[in-house]
């Protein structure tokens, strides 16, 4: 597990502001179209290495508060979501990137993973492995 620590506020600020930054340059156009009530799948590491399928879900939040701090412009690449995985299976809420949701799911496919209590399925997996790599073939 990597872990970055910072001297200062500013120097923490300008490094979250550079991997924003990053987010967005990976940003496919597909993934811009991203809004509430959409799923998606997203595949990372637990820290240690190990794969982690995360099942996510696009809401609006009911605090106005929220709802303007999304709607300022360095916001405009993240989505309130709430995720699931096999290791966090009661979800969790929080705003996520874009650039990161690697899979548009049906609202059918979403449920599906919650029936399976967050179990990855082999289909799924097949389907985000065919689309990187037609993203990696296509100029």
């Amino acid at each position: 597990m990597d872990v970055t620590s910072f001297a200062t506020t500013e120097e923490m600020v300008a490094y979250f502001d550079k991997c924003s930054q990053e987010a967005d340059d990976r940003i496919l156009p597909w993934q811009r179209e991203f809004k509430i009530g959409d799923c998606f799948l997203r595949v990372t590491d637990d820290g240690y290495g190990e794969p982690i399928v995360i099942y996510g879900e696009i809401y609006e939040s009911k605090y106005p508060e929220d709802r303007e701090h999304l709607a300022q412009p360095h916001m405009a690449n993240k989505r309130l979501s709430k995720c699931y995985s096999q290791i966090c299976k009661e979800g969790e809420s929080g705003s996520i990137h874009i650039a990161v949701m690697h899979l548009k799911l049906t609202k059918d496919q979403f449920e599906a993973a919650k029936a399976r209590d967050w179990q990855p399925d082999s289909l799924e997996m097949l389907h985000l492995f065919n689309q990187q790599y037609r993203r990696s073939i296509t100029p």
